[in-house]
């Protein structure tokens, strides 16, 4: 697996889109109608998640039925009391299954929710299928299967010269660790062991010109 996106929460999804795009970024909804989130999309390696609403979410028709997995649920709860900024990260393969995963996760005693038929459409009303699995360990991040239909550009360069996301660090428990070096195989991906909960830290972005920024300079 790989690192797939990073989420970022903001209160007025409208007004974080127009000052992302103020710094050069292109952006689109999720959705066309009542959209909760948008994208910062990059031709290859992680993307940018904008949310504004969280909470049990909606997959497809179904909403999650959280009984018994208390660590689900608190990261939805998180998700959606969380103040602005990095508030999740996500691991991704490419498009199918993720029952390998799961069973490595049933092996190590740890259950979780299976969206086996997540889907949206987005505002080119592409139908974008997906699969999503959130283990119940609030310090995991979740997972999810490449959408079936690429909606990414081809060589794509950001207004403001940005090509991709280059490094990201991710902070988490130790017995985190050990799992996510088991599934995860990625240099842009730096694992480092922290005490406390998980954290999204230090996104390096690599420019046009093959120079390095970290996000907060853009």
């Amino acid at each position: 697996m790989r690192a797939g996106h990073i989420i970022y929460k903001v209160n007025d999804l409208d007004k974080a889109v127009e000052e992302w795009k103020s710094r050069g970024f292109e952006i689109e909804y999720g959705t066309s109608d009542n959209p909760y989130n948008a994208l910062i999309y990059f031709s290859e390696g992680p993307y940018i998640e904008i949310l504004a609403k969280a909470g049990t979410p909606k997959i497809g028709d179904e909403v999650l039925n959280l009984e018994g997995l208390r660590d689900v649920e608190k990261r939805f709860n998180y998700y959606e009391a969380a103040k602005e900024g990095w508030i999740g990260f996500c691991i991704e393969k490419d498009p199918g299954t993720l029952m390998e995963e799961i069973k490595y996760f049933e092996n190590k005693g740890i259950d979780g929710i299976y969206a086996d038929n997540a889907k949206r459409i987005d505002p080119e009303g592409r139908e974008l299928k997906f699969k999503l699995f959130f283990p119940n360990e609030f310090n995991l991040p979740f997972l999810m299967s490449d959408f079936e239909l690429n909606p990414r550009k081809e060589n794509f360069i950001h207004p403001n010269g940005v090509r991709s996301i280059a490094k990201l660090s991710f902070k988490t428990k130790k017995e985190c660790i050990n799992i996510l070096k088991d599934l995860v195989d990625d240099s842009r991906l730096e694992i480092i062991e922290t005490e406390d909960d998980y954290e999204i830290s230090n996104i390096i972005l690599e420019m046009e010109n093959g120079n390095l920024k970290n996000i907060e300079e853009i």
